[in-house]
């Protein structure tokens, strides 16, 4: 299951540039990715202001640090964002806009932001002007972390740090830029440091569990993900955080619950459908899985691996046209997928199309020669197909000993299988053998409780 994870929001402390659709999908804190060239210095008049109208439809951030949204000459929150927008509409001199990857929009004045494109060269003038100044330093940071230019960002954290190191909002922005280089304890410990300047700030708590869950300590990780939802009640982000933690520590119906959280705060949030998709499919709940799979690509996720889960799903529930499909359209979209093969031959196989099975098993092998199931149902294939020409003893007992060897020789169905490969070689005394071997490993799991496939 990948995750997802959210670097922005602080407040005024904190800066977020996620894209709704993506943000938090692949655990790094910033995701949202510019296409636009870098403008050379000078190309434009950065103190100029673009007519409100030339805004609509494009992504915009503040010019300074006092910046607030407006509705009907109110402020929308008392706490105070640096953010990514999108500009929806104007009137007059005014714009509408809407913060990325929350749900908070409102009124400013079209003077009062610039448009990204155009941030680097604009912030960069600012610091020429006012090199004292760190929060222009900060902003210039957030726009090369939004190119993933994180370099550069860095430079200009340590700059601002430097300039006042006792803004935790700035470490903390530091940590997220760290955490995109994967450079997790350098991350760790500018999180850590942001909790000691600020220790009610809900983001930071979110972050530092995000980099505990990467380094798989999720008792850490869901520590802090509480204690961003304390401070935080209706912190979407934290839920969906902390279900991915539970869900990694197989405690799948609190996963679900929490991302049933994010859906009630909102309803198209792609990722959080997927997941707990996920979860369900993890419950063998095939039938409740498949709408919310079904829900995450209406909503514009359209990934191979949400068309491998779905196949999945339907394969479960022996829609196996549907299955092959989704499979296949997996295939399109990474050619390289050994489980998309696999598992569109075993729908091949259900279907007696023993052709594209083996196929499909082939591939799944010359992808991932690790591959143990594929090489086990080869050989159970090579050994019970109703069509004798596709029976090969001497094969499927080079396989099935490929599976066993892969699983360390403590999986009862690869050595079952190896044993019936004996079988159809004739060999009734190593069949036994393994037959034997096989039914003890079964009986050891009953007697412990464990699960073996």
């Amino acid at each position: 299951m990948r995750s997802r994870s959210e670097g922005g929001g602080t407040e005024l402390e904190g800066i977020s540039s996620s894209n709704p659709a993506w943000r938090r999908l692949l655990c790094w804190l910033h995701v949202a990715i510019v296409a636009n060239v870098f403008v050379p210095l000078g190309a434009i008049n950065a103190n100029a202001t673009e007519p409100a109208a030339s805004l609509v439809g494009r992504r915009v951030v503040q010019k300074e640090r006092d910046f607030s949204l407006r509705v009907n000459d109110q402020v929308v929150s008392s706490r105070r964002f640096i953010l990514f927008y999108k500009v929806d509409q104007t009137k007059d001199d005014w714009i509408w806009l809407k913060a990325e990857g929350k749900s908070l929009a409102g009124w400013a004045k079209a003077d009062e932001v610039i448009p990204v494109e155009d941030g680097i060269v604009y912030f960069t003038r600012q610091i020429a002007a006012q090199p004292e100044n760190a929060f222009h330093y900060v902003m210039r940071a957030t726009l090369y972390d939004d190119r993933h230019d994180i370099d550069k960002a860095l430079a200009d954290y340590d700059e601002a740090i430097k300039l006042d190191p006792s803004q935790g909002w700035v470490f903390n922005n530091r940590g997220i830029a760290w955490t995109d280089k994967h450079e997790y304890d350098r991350a760790l410990a500018d999180f850590n440091e942001a909790l000691r300047l600020d220790p009610q700030n809900a983001n930071v708590f979110n972050n530092r569990g995000t980099i505990w869950r990467i380094k798989q300590i999720h008792d850490e990780a869901i520590a802090d993900f509480n204690d961003a939802i304390r401070l935080f009640p209706e912190y979407a982000f934290a839920y969906y955080n902390r279900g991915l933690a539970w869900a990694d520590k197989h405690e799948y119906d609190r996963a679900i619950s929490d991302f049933d959280h994010v859906l009630s705060l909102d309803p198209q949030d792609a990722l959080a459908h997927y997941n707990r998709g996920l979860a369900l499919l993890k419950k063998h709940e095939y039938a409740k899985a498949l709408p919310d799979l079904e829900e995450s690509m209406k909503l514009g996720f359209k990934t191979a691996e949400v068309y491998y889960h779905r196949g999945l799903a339907e394969f479960e529930l022996k829609n196996l046209e549907k299955a092959i499909s989704d499979f296949s359209a997996a295939l399109a979209l990474n050619a390289r997928y050994s489980e998309a093969f696999y598992n569109r031959g075993l729908a091949w196989a259900e279907k007696k199309d023993y052709v594209r099975a083996f196929a499909d098993y082939e591939q799944a092998i010359r992808i991932n020669p690790d591959y143990d199931q594929a090489y086990v149902s080869r050989a159970w294939l090579l050994v019970s197909c109703p069509d004798p020409k596709f029976r090969n003893a001497k094969r499927a007992i080079e396989s099935a000993t490929r599976a066993c060897e892969l699983t360390k020789w403590k999986q009862p169905y690869e050595i079952g299988t190896l044993a019936a490969a004996y079988v159809e070689a004739g060999d009734f005394a190593a069949a036994a053998k393994y037959q034997s071997r096989a039914n003890e490993l079964l009986n050891t799991a009953k007697q412990d409780g464990q699960h073996l496939r």
